[in-house]
């Protein structure tokens, strides 16, 4: 590269410093609708449960001794680099409403205390769940704004891991919920658009 040439978007992601808000627009292109946020809401949910099970199972066998609320301590303390990548990265609101997630996704894992057999049967259904989704809700738009800067790959998917809760969180913060009763020309295709 020449000195004074400009910068190109060929360098490899930075999994601790993006723009939020470019990564929500992006989100957008796949997942407009308001119907497979749910799903995918649901199906993260799903996956921060189980792995919070299997790491509390974990800490359970490896500390026999620990009670409950000290695993539960743990587990939000491992929880902690993630958490600070994303103070640095999201809006406030955004961060508050992803930690009261963590702590209750926590809690949820600690409390049930289900057989780690049953977390890895879950942890492919909660992904085929999203995957599934995709074949429900099927509007996508043009991603090609995108690709230089978030080139698909192993990056990428880790950035999409990192971000994915808080960006369906930020979702559900921008999105403006339509009764059916107060619009009669809406269609069931625009209240789907939210």
């Amino acid at each position: 590269m020449q000195p004074n040439a400009p910068p190109t978007h060929s360098h490899k992601l930075c999994l601790t410093k993006f723009h939020f808000e470019e990564l929500f627009q992006r989100h957008l292109c796949r997942h407009s609708q308001f119907g497979i946020n749910v799903l995918h809401m649901v199906a993260v949910f799903g996956i921060y449960c189980s792995v919070f099970s299997l790491v509390s199972l974990l800490l359970q066998r490896t500390l026999p001794t620990e009670t409950a609320a000290l695993r539960w301590l743990l587990l939000n303390l491992l929880s902690v680099p993630w958490l600070v990548i994303l103070r640095k990265n999201t809006p406030s609101s955004v961060f508050l409403l992803t930690i009261l997630s963590t702590l209750s996704l926590s809690a949820t894992a600690v409390i049930l205390s289900l057989p780690a057999w049953i977390h890895l049967i879950l942890l492919p259904l909660w992904h085929q769940t999203q995957q599934f989704s995709h074949r429900i809700y099927t509007r996508h738009t043009d991603m090609s704004a995108f690709r230089e800067k978030y080139p698909p790959g192993r990056r990428l998917a880790l950035l999409l891991a990192i971000c994915e809760l808080p960006v369906l969180i930020h979702y559900f913060q921008q999105c403006r919920f339509m009764p059916a009763a107060s619009s009669s020309n809406a269609t069931p295709s625009t209240r789907d658009q939210m």
